[in-house]
């Protein structure tokens, strides 16, 4: 077999498209002869055409131009690169007019194309030669997949060359968003499908331009790690269209992160209920911070819980409303544990007619039947009866929500300080939902130094003091006597505004 002709040689004579028509040819003489489909049997090894683009032509229409749509194996288009370097790197110097470059580079992306005209064999032959050569000599810098050695044994090039280094999660969250390596790991096993960086740089660059701070972007992964494959903008849009703060917004998704997988319906239609309910926006962005706001459906549950109050209970809509603007959560509750609380506060006696009737369903929901007997046992080693404490909880539920220890304080300083009898506290148990260090002391202090002044004479209980609003008390007690008794602003501890109204 004759020796190909030198690459100088072949350079010299072709331009950088000729010699990718060359090459055309040249295959087309080299491969299609009395074997046509076979050319390992014809010479031992394979073709360039296999070794560039893994397939032997079998005739003219394989050579056609394949559609721009079409798609590309990555590997094929990362060999088609580095073999343009090969190309430039060693080729090009042999040149001396640079339009051959640029013309090489357009022949590169169309290079099979129909009705090229059959040049000579002395062309063809340069063609075929150059491109073996630069295989043999550069066959180090291709893809293992792409070498001749290799096309037809995939053990072999797993072998010689190891393969691409995947893209890692855990490597990705601990380098660019500061997780540890344990909880990478731990959120890792929920993105398995995630093979690039693009949908979580998306994410969280979207989440960034939006205030949130890197410690909420690590509670949203370590909470919902299957958040950073939510197309994210529109849903935060929508929300911030629907009336929620950008400020509240962060707040809200940083709280609850699987709210990022509801539908932008599913949250405005809930958004649209529950503010209807409140009748109060702020009141609203409040709740919207709690889990169970989102976790618990209102058509099967807080639907079913407001209709069994308002036809079973008899509590008007308005009431119920009221009532829910406080502990909202109680409509969340399961129907059968919902109708037990209703039977709890029946056995109180307490009409469900009553106006403490909703207040009481809401107090009883915090208090379970071990902490009501606690509280029960407390008030009788004060000397109270049973029916006294039944008593005090029909006319005044939330005496069960104070600790203990604070209502000790209190009925002691009524009964040290103030001189009032157990059986005064036992008839008007309103006096210990007063603010101890707020109201009651405060008050009793003004007006003792009043009298220890002469500036005042009591011409009522204490307890009806109590009961003015701050507005009242001021303008009676502490402005009309604050040039001649300076200390009442101190013991009052009102801010100087307030106190020269």
């Amino acid at each position: 077999m004759e020796r190909p002709k030198p690459i100088r040689e072949a350079a010299t004579l072709l331009s950088w498209a000729q010699l990718d028509q060359e090459l055309l040819q040249a295959e087309k003489r080299k491969s299609w002869g009395p074997v046509k489909h076979d050319p390992v049997l014809q010479t031992g090894e394979p073709s360039p055409f296999q070794v560039v683009y893994l397939a032997q032509p079998h005739g003219s229409l394989d050579l056609l131009t394949l559609p721009s749509t079409s798609l590309v194996h990555w590997r094929a288009a990362d060999f088609l690169d580095s073999l343009l370097e090969i190309h430039k790197t060693h080729l090009i110097p042999f040149y001396d007019d640079s339009s051959d470059v640029e013309e090489a580079d357009n022949s590169r992306v169309n290079f099979l194309h129909p009705g090229f005209a059959s040049p000579c064999d002395k062309h063809s032959n340069c063609a075929a030669a150059m491109l073996a050569f630069v295989i043999r000599r550069h066959s180090r810098s291709i893809h293992a997949h792409f070498r001749p050695s290799n096309l037809f044994s995939s053990s072999s090039a797993a072998s010689a060359v190891p393969p691409l280094k995947p893209f890692s999660v855990v490597e990705y969250l601990v380098d660019s968003w500061g997780l540890s390596a344990a909880e990478a790991s731990k959120a890792s096993r929920s993105l398995s499908d995630v093979k690039s960086s693009k949908k979580p740089d998306y994410f969280f660059n979207f989440l960034k331009s939006q205030g949130f701070t890197d410690s909420n972007i690590k509670r949203i992964i370590n909470v919902n790690p299957r958040s950073v494959c939510v197309k994210v903008e529109p849903k935060f849009r929508s929300w911030l269209d629907a009336g929620i703060s950008q400020s509240d917004l962060v707040e809200i998704i940083t709280s609850y992160p699987r709210i990022l997988h509801y539908s932008i319906r599913s949250v405005v239609s809930r958004l649209e209920f529950w503010d209807r309910l409140f009748g109060s926006r702020k009141l609203l962005v409040k709740r919207l911070k709690e889990k169970w706001f989102f976790t618990c459906s209102v058509e099967k549950r807080i639907l079913p819980n407001l209709k069994f109050l308002m036809d079973v209970c008899g509590i008007s809509e308005e009431k119920a409303s009221r009532a829910m603007r406080s502990r909202p959560e109680l409509l969340a509750k399961k129907l059968d544990s919902l109708q037990t609380l209703v039977r709890r506060a029946d056995e109180l006696g307490v009409p469900r007619q009553s106006p403490m009737y909703p207040l009481l369903l809401i107090v009883l929901y915090g208090i379970d039947k071990e902490k009501f007997e606690a509280k029960s046992k407390f008030f009788k080693s004060l000397g109270w009866s049973e029916s006294d404490f039944f008593t005090a909880v029909r006319t005044t539920p939330t005496l069960l929500t104070i600790s203990q220890p604070y209502l000790q304080r209190k009925i002691e300083f009524f009964v040290k300080e103030v001189g009032y009898s157990p059986s005064f506290i036992t008839q008007r148990p309103l006096i210990l939902l007063f603010s101890l260090d707020k109201r009651v002391i405060p008050r009793f202090q003004v007006l003792e130094l009043l009298k220890s002044e002469n500036l005042w004479t009591a011409k009522g209980t204490f307890f009806y003091y109590m009961k003015l609003s701050d507005k009242k008390f001021i303008e009676k007690f502490v402005i009309p006597y604050k040039e001649k008794v300076p200390k009442l602003v101190d013991i009052y501890s009102l801010p100087s505004t307030e106190v020269s109204v």
